[in-house]
This record gives C-alpha cells, structure tokens and sequence, in this order.
C-alpha cells in the first residue's frame, strides 16, 4: 500500500496481465497445433508457468507482504506493550491523595523528560506542525509549588537511542501517549488540587497533550516507514519508556517534602 492507502498493484491491473499472459499462451498452443509446422519426432514438454506469469506473482506476492505489515501505531503498540505494563505499574503504587506521592511522581516525571523533551518538542512542532506544551516548565512551577526545588532533580543521560533522525518519532508516541493516563489520574484527584490557588496542577490539568496524541494517531498510521526506521522508531520508544522507569527508580532516593522545610 502506498501513503494515499492505495494498492501498488490494483487487481484491475493484475487481471489485465493475467489475460495478455493467457492469450499468448492459447495463441502458442494454435501455432503448435497445426500439422505442417510442428514436428512430431521433437518431445516438446509443457510450457512451465513461470514463463509467462513470474510478474503476476510477484505482484501479488509484493502487495500481500504490505498488507500483511503493520502501520507504525500497531507496531509501536505491540513492541512496548511490556515496558508500557510495567512503568504504569510503577507508578501507579504512588498515592497522589497525599502530598509526598503527588511529589515523587511530578518529579518523577520531570527527571524522566529531561532527555526526551527536546526531542518530543521538535517532533511536534515540526512534524505535526503544533504548539508543543511546555512541560518542563508546568512540572518546574507545580514542584515549587509543592516545596520541592526542580533545580536539584537529577539528570540523566541521553540514551544513544533517542538521538537518530527517526527517533522522534518513537518519542513523540511515548509522550503524547502518557497524557492519557494523565486524564485519567485527573479523574481520580490528587493533592491540593483545590486547596489554594497555587495549585500543583500545571502538568496534571494540562489538556493541550491529548490534541497532539489525537493528530500523531493518524499522522503514524498513514506514513511509511522502511526496515531500518521502523527498528530506529521503536527502539527509541523503548529508550523514553526506560528513561522514565530511570527515573522514577532515582526519584525514590530523594528526601520528602516534609524533611526539606515545606509546608504540607
């Protein structure tokens, strides 16, 4: 299929070839036939197939194999399905009712984006051609908020992964696709959400997420992606899911809110 979801080879295309090839062959089988120009002494064999419809199958051959490939959403889906399991795991044994939780996972989150953010902003910016939601600064602002001070959060490295030119992609599925367990954390409430009017809910409120994991649904689904992208694509979203499970591991050594002065 090509990107239009378009067949390569149309049937209509196949049938016509199929009937020139069956022509000739009748037409082969009339001059063979005629007593005065065939010589019954030679032993003619049959006329294998393949001569006359090695491009019909192949053809077909070829527009089986692309319908029988996934698009790039359905790959990415199966191929992280583990990790996605187990980081959801992860962090749902947080309590975000109380304070300390709330903190861990927001933090959390922001040691985990630092490398993938300016991947993820330059792929939705560039290639979805949308306003990117600045992150960085609504979980910076909610963990002050929380006393919590996001200059101190640790960083991690830049996995080799996430740095080729197909990689924002894989990115971008990552962390698009993480604002629908947002909406419904949302749902289930979180601290202080409306205690004072300096909430801690920038990263968690924020909806402008969910309108780039709507356009990179069929912006995946209608682009092609040979061997090599595709490999590339999914490895880094497996690097950006392993980022985040960094971090939430090295988000446990941190000390509590309430043993650096904050109120709560």
């Amino acid at each position: 299929m090509n990107t239009d979801g378009q067949a390569m080879f149309p049937r209509e295309a196949c049938d016509s070839e199929q009937t020139g090839h069956e022509d000739a062959v009748r037409e082969l089988r009339r001059n063979i036939s005629q007593p005065d120009d065939f010589n019954h002494t030679e032993r003619v064999g049959p006329i294998p197939a393949e001569v006359f419809v090695p491009k019909v199958e192949s053809a077909m051959h070829a527009a089986m194999n692309n319908v029988e490939v996934p698009d790039m959403l359905a790959e990415l889906r199966a191929a992280t399905a583990q990790a996605h399991a187990q980081l959801d795991g992860a962090f749902g044994s947080l309590d975000l009712s109380d304070k300390d939780g709330l903190t861990r996972f927001l933090s959390a989150h922001a040691i985990g984006l630092g490398p993938l953010f300016p991947v993820f902003r330059n792929f939705v910016e560039n290639q979805l051609g949308m306003d990117c939601p600045d992150y960085p600064l609504m979980l910076s602002e909610d963990l002050r908020s929380l006393g919590d001070d996001p200059d101190e959060l640790p960083q991690l490295a830049v996995d080799p992964a996430l740095q080729g030119p197909s990689a924002q992609v894989g990115v971008g599925y990552v962390v698009a696709g993480s604002r629908l367990g947002m909406a419904v954390l949302r749902r289930q409430g979180y601290w202080g959400e409306q205690s004072t009017s300096d909430t801690p809910g920038r990263y968690m409120d924020d909806e402008s997420g969910h309108a780039v994991w709507k356009t990179l649904m069929p912006w995946l689904k209608g682009r092609t992606f040979d061997q090599g992208e595709r490999k590339a694509v999914t490895a880094a979203a497996l690097a950006a899911f392993s980022s985040f499970a960094s971090a939430f591991a090295v988000s446990a050594g941190r000390k509590k809110t309430t043993e650096t002065g904050a109120d709560g």
